[in-house]
C-alpha cells in the first residue's frame, strides 16, 4: 500500500512540473489520465494467476524490434534486449527488482516491461491503436522507471511519438532523462493530442539515448483515454426502504470538449464490474443529470453510474464518459397498518395480539416486552418470529392474573436490510369473571366479599345499553351470537370490568337464585318458589321464610342465606351488613 501511494505522489508530481507537456497547457490539474473513458491499455498481460512468472513469447516483430530474452542477461552481449516479466531481474546487483506497476507486491498477475536499450536513437516499439473517438481530446500515459539503482552516464530517454494512418504526426513528447538511483519509483508520463477526424493511429516509442552505459528502464500501463470533464457521484453509496422515492444528482460540466446539446444516459448493473460494458444496460426513461426511480423495489437494488455523450454520439462508447458507479440498496420493508388487542377475561390461559400486517420478506423477528406493572403481574418479556402471511402473536396469561388495565411494548428486528416502524406501545385491558346467566333470560354479578357496588353500567354487543343499575339484567330476547358485559364502581371508587357472557339460550338452563340488595334490606330473585334459612356466622339459627318476601337483616355482621328451591336447587349465599 506504501508503495502504491508513492507511485501515484510521483505521477501528480510529474504532472505538477511536466504540465505543459502533459497537457498542452498550463493547467496542472488534468486529471483524464485518471477518470477519462479508456480506449486503449497495454499491460502486457498476465493478469491470470495462471500465468507464468515470465512470458513464454515475444511480442510480435512489428511491434517491438527489439530481441526477446526470458533471463534479460545479455549473455550474446548484444544490446536492445528485453522481457515481459512479472518481476524484472536484478541483473549484476545494479538494476532494481520490480513489480507490475497495477500489482505491486503480488507475483500472481501482472507483466512488466523491462529492456536493455541500445543507444543508438532508434525506434523499438511500433503498434496501430482502433476504436478511437474521431475529432476527440485525447491523453496519452505511460509508467516508467529507470532500472539502474547506481548513476550512469547514458539514461534512459525515450520519445512518443502519435501519427495518423498517412504518417502525419499529430503529437509526440519526450521524457527527457529517466532518472537512475530513484529508490525504485513509477513515474507517470504522457501528453494531450486531437484525435481529428482519426479513429486509428500508430504509435511509436523511441530510446532516445546515444550511449549504452545505464539506458536500462521498465514500462507498464500504456493508456489512451477520452479527455473530457469528469461526471461524478456522491461518493457514498445510497440505501433506502422498499417503496421509497430515490433521486440521485449526478455532476458535469462541458468545457467544449462535447457538442452541444449534452446527452445523459444512467446505465444498471446487477454486479457493478465496471470492466466489462456488456453488463451495464440502460435505465428506460433515465436521461438527465439525476436519477428518479418512484416507489423503488428490490428490483431496483444493484449499481448506477451515468453516462454522457456529445449531440448525437451517446451510442459510440468510444466518444463518451462514464462517471464512477454507486451502488443503491433497496432494503426490504415491513409495514404495521394497525394492532389490536381483544377483550381478554382473567379465567383465560392466552389470548392474541391481531395485526394488519405486510412484508417484502419472507420473515420478521420481533420482541414483546411489557411496562413494570404489567411485568409485576407476571407477564414475561419473550421474542419470535413472524412469517408472511400470518396477523397473529400468542401471549399466554399468568396464573390468578387479577382484573385490569395492562401494557404491552412490541418491537420488529430490523436488522441491516428492513424497514419497519418504530416500536409500539399498546394497551390491553383483562376483565374480571365477575358474571353468570342465572336463568334463561337473567344474566348476574356475583355477590363481592368485603366491598359492594355503587352503580352498574351493562352493555350488550358493546353498546351501552339504557336503564341498567342493578346486579342483575333481564335479557328481551336471546340470541346465540349476543354478548353481555357489565362495568361497575366500588365504594372506594374503582372501576371493575366484567369478562363478555354469551348467554346459553336453552330451555332447561338450571336456575340459580340470586340475591338483591344492601343496607339490610334484602330480597331473592328466582322463578322457582322456595324457601331460605338464615344463619349467623356463629351458626346460630335466626329465622326461615318463603323466599317471596322481603329478608330484613337489622343488626351489623355477617350472615349465610341457605335457598332451597322446591324443584330441589340449592343455594348458599353471604351477606355482609354494614
Amino acid at each position: 500500500m506504501k508503495k502504491l501511494f508513492l507511485t501515484l505522489m510521483a505521477c501528480l508530481l510529474f504532472l505538477q512540473i511536466f504540465g505543459d507537456e502533459f497537457r498542452g497547457e498550463t493547467n496542472p490539474q488534468n486529471t483524464c489520465w485518471q477518470t477519462g473513458t479508456l480506449l486503449f491499455k497495454e499491460d502486457f498481460g498476465g493478469n491470470d494467476a495462471s500465468s507464468p512468472t515470465v512470458r513464454p513469447n515475444a511480442l510480435p516483430a512489428t511491434v517491438c524490434q527489439y530481441v526477446y530474452d526470458p533471463l534479460l542477461d545479455n549473455q550474446s552481449g548484444a544490446r536492445g534486449v528485453y522481457v515481459i516479466t512479472k518481476q524484472s531481474p536484478a541483473i549484476h546487483n545494479t538494476w532494481y527488482q520490480f513489480d507490475d506497476h497495477t500489482y505491486p507486491n503480488d507475483l500472481t498477475r501482472g507483466y512488466l516491461f523491462a529492456c536493455d536499450a541500445k543507444g543508438d536513437n532508434d525506434k523499438f516499439y511500433e503498434c496501430t491503436i482502433n476504436n478511437l473517438c474521431p475529432g476527440s481530446k485525447l491523453i496519452f500515459s505511460a509508467w516508467l522507471a529507470s532500472l539502474c539503482n547506481v548513476s550512469h552516464s547514458s539514461k534512459a530517454r525515450l520519445k512518443f511519438i502519435v501519427k495518423n494512418m498517412s504518417g502525419t504526426v499529430l503529437a509526440q513528447f519526450d521524457t527527457g532523462d529517466l532518472p537512475d538511483a530513484n529508490n525504485k519509483t513509477w513515474k507517470c508520463y504522457g501528453f494531450t493530442f486531437n484525435a481529428e477526424s482519426n479513429e486509428s493511429i500508430k504509435l511509436e516509442i523511441i530510446n532516445n539515448s546515444t550511449g549504452w552505459d545505464g539506458n536500462d528502464f521498465v514500462m507498464d500501463d500504456i493508456e489512451i483515454r477520452l479527455c473530457v470533464p469528469p461526471v461524478t457521484l456522491p461518493n457514498l453509496d445510497k440505501s433506502v426502504c422498499y417503496g421509497e422515492n430515490v433521486s440521485i444528482p449526478a455532476t458535469f460540466s462541458n468545457d467544449g470538449s462535447l457538442a452541444e446539446p449534452i446527452q445523459f444516459q444512467w446505465l444498471y448493473s446487477r454486479t457493478g464490474d465496471i470492466n466489462t460494458p456488456s453488463g451495464w444496460t440502460n435505465v428506460n426513461g433515465q436521461t438527465t443529470l439525476t436519477l428518479s426511480i418512484p416507489n423503488a423495489t428490490t428490483t431496483a437494488h444493484g449499481y448506477y453510474r451515468l453516462a454522457v455523450a456529445g449531440n448525437g454520439a451517446m451510442t459510440d462508447d468510444r466518444c463518451r464518459v462514464l462517471s464512477n458507479s454507486l451502488c443503491l440498496t433497496v432494503k426490504d420493508s415491513a409495514s404495521l397498518a394497525s394492532i389490536n388487542v381483544p377483550e381478554i377475561c382473567q379465567d383465560s390461559t392466552f389470548f392474541y395480539i391481531e395485526l394488519n400486517f405486510t412484508t417484502t420478506t419472507d420473515s420478521v423477528g420481533y420482541s414483546v416486552d411489557f411496562d413494570q406493572h404489567t411485568r409485576n403481574a407476571g407477564f414475561t418479556p419473550f421474542t419470535g418470529t413472524i412469517v408472511q402471511g400470518e396477523s397473529t402473536i400468542r401471549v399466554n396469561l399468568p396464573v390468578n392474573l387479577p382484573a385490569g388495565s395492562y401494557t404491552l411494548l412490541i418491537s420488529f428486528d430490523a436488522g441491516a436490510n428492513l424497514c419497519i416502524s418504530e416500536a409500539l406501545e399498546v394497551p390491553f385491558t383483562v376483565g374480571a369473571s365477575i358474571i353468570e346467566q342465572n336463568w334463561n333470560d337473567v344474566i348476574a354479578v356475583l355477590k363481592p366479599t368485603g366491598f359492594t357496588y355503587t352503580s352498574f353500567q351493562w352493555y350488550k354487543n358493546g353498546e351501552k345499553l339504557d336503564n341498567t343499575g342493578s346486579y342483575i339484567y333481564v335479557l328481551d330476547g336471546l340470541r346465540e351470537t349476543d354478548f353481555y358485559h357489565v362495568e361497575m364502581t366500588t365504594s372506594d371508587g374503582r372501576t371493575i370490568v366484567s369478562c363478555k357472557l354469551y348467554p346459553k339460550p336453552f330451555s332447561d338452563y338450571q336456575e340459580k337464585p340470586t340475591v338483591q340488595g344492601n343496607n339490610g334490606v334484602y330480597r331473592i330473585i328466582s322463578q322457582t318458589s322456595g324457601v331460605v334459612s338464615i344463619w349467623n356466622i356463629y351458626g346460630t339459627f335466626i329465622a326461615r321464610q318463603n323466599i317471596e318476601n322481603q329478608i330484613t337483616l337489622s343488626s351489623t355482621g355477617v350472615y349465610v342465606l341457605e335457598i332451597l328451591l322446591d324443584n330441589g336447587v340449592k343455594s348458599v349465599e353471604k351477606i355482609i351488613v354494614p
